[in-house]
């Protein structure tokens, strides 16, 4: 969203679809980091996922190099299965399903890692907050096969999605880890096991599906086929719909009321304001020379009042190595869409004040070397 790229739940749903499962970690796995560290760690299931075509080596890293730069040397041991070769993954496909259905328009997330059975079809058991769910669960008012709702714990009804491990371990704690699922608006923990739906959307909080089941709805879950669906008519939602009314939360002042008002759905990320892709006004940037100094152009957006107006050239000395990149401003989108920038590196020319109001500080926190 910063950057101006399109990237929801979908996309990375799609990503983990082609993406094989090949480290068989907890707590869906047998190991622990601390055992892939002992056989080389990040750099070995790089590798791995690397030579298998699913990493563009080209990419440059904090290093200075590419990732295929990084990897030449990196060696995949064979005396190990805590990380598989692509030829005998656990799973052709990662360890998350996106899904999505008549509940779940939006879609939703369910972490298939370690997971014995991948269908599940039951009466809805209703809770409109993880509290109310988890004293449930600890009271043991809830029974095998059924599919227990937390709703208003998205973005906006939370408000913040907050993860429900603690209802989840509680379940797992009483032996039913296997034979119930749970379905929420929120979130859940990467510890979080069983069969567990989370990312739900739209939230209860807007009047989705989710804030219309009652207790007994029937529901039907397919990790395999991807679906999520209340067996409902579309007239029956149409009609839950016409009567629900907002819930109202418990803050109604403040920054959680504040981000309640901003927040976006959890398909586009729960971002709070339309990213990078909407900017209109200004970027600066500029590109280190061999002495150390700057050339900042502003070009102001050309659907502004100053129509293609290039202004404001401005030398600043900055203490960076030849061939790095600077920012000031309005900071990613700037590398992103080169239509609209310039930058052009100045060699050597004699230092300059910097003018431009609000990037004053920020140049002056770099000097050139003395002895540059």
């Amino acid at each position: 969203n910063e950057v101006g790229i399109d990237f929801d739940l979908h996309a990375v749903a799609a990503i983990f679809r082609a993406t094989p499962y090949i480290a068989d970690l907890k707590p869906g796995g047998k190991y622990l980091p601390k055992d892939m560290f002992e056989i080389g760690g990040v750099p070995v299931l790089m590798k791995v996922l690397h030579d298998g075509g699913f990493l563009h080596g080209d990419c440059l890293t904090v290093t200075g190099k590419t990732i295929a730069d990084n990897l030449r040397d990196v060696t995949f041991p064979e005396d190990q299965d805590v990380i598989r070769p692509l030829s005998n993954p656990l799973s052709p496909t990662g360890g998350v399903v996106g899904l999505r259905g008549n509940l779940a328009p939006q879609g939703g997330i369910v972490k298939v890692a370690g997971m014995k059975r991948l269908q599940f079809e039951g009466p809805a058991k209703i809770f409109d907050s993880e509290e109310d769910c988890y004293e449930a669960v600890q009271a043991g008012r809830y029974a095998e096969g059924d599919v227990l709702v937390i709703r208003y714990e998205g973005p906006r009804g939370g408000p913040g999605m907050r993860e429900m491990l603690a209802t989840t371990a509680a379940i797992y704690g009483q032996g039913m880890g296997e034979k119930v699922a749970l379905i929420t608006d929120g979130r859940f923990s990467g510890a979080t096991r069983g069969f567990c739906v989370g990312h739900l959307g739209p939230e209860a909080a807007v009047g989705g599906p989710i804030a219309l089941i009652k207790d007994g709805d029937k529901i039907s879950i397919d990790a395999e086929a991807g679906t999520l669906h209340v067996h409902l008519s579309d007239e029956e939602l149409a009609a839950r719909k016409a009567a629900w009314r907002p819930r109202q939360t418990d803050f109604q002042s403040g920054t959680l009321w504040k981000y309640a008002q901003l927040v976006g759905d959890a398909e586009k990320g729960a971002v709070t304001h339309p990213g990078g892709s909407a900017e209109t006004h200004v970027y600066l940037i500029g590109a280190a020379a061999p002495g150390g100094l700057v050339e900042l152009v502003r070009r102001v957006s050309g659907n502004s009042r100053n129509n293609n107006k290039l202004s404001e050239k401005l030398e600043v000395p900055l203490a960076l190595p030849f061939g790095h990149v600077v920012l000031v401003g309005a900071p990613f989108p700037a590398l992103v869409r080169k239509p609209r920038l310039e930058h052009r590196v100045a060699h050597n020319p004699p230092a300059q004040g910097i003018r431009l109001k609000g990037v004053q500080r920020l140049a002056q926190g770099f000097r050139q070397p003395a002895n540059a």
